[in-house]
């Protein structure tokens, strides 16, 4: 094989693998926005902010004595 012929092979089989690997990666897509970019995901995401928030959100509430009846 010419050293041509060899660098069209090598050539086709890179180019060959990087569709292959975007192709993988584009079906990640949907399940990613799905997981991360609805509200069940956003709630996940954010967690620990929102435990934070709403822990501060009942210390003022018991603080100012709105709790009582």
């Amino acid at each position: 094989m010419t050293d041509l012929a060899q660098q069209e092979l090598a050539r086709a089989i890179v180019h060959d693998a990087v569709r292959k690997y975007i192709a993988t990666r584009r079906e990640r897509i949907d399940p990613f926005v799905d997981r991360h970019f609805t509200l069940v995901g956003s709630l996940a995401l954010h967690r620990r902010a929102i435990g934070w928030i709403s822990c501060g959100l009942r210390l003022i509430y018991f603080s100012r004595g709105r709790h009582s009846r």
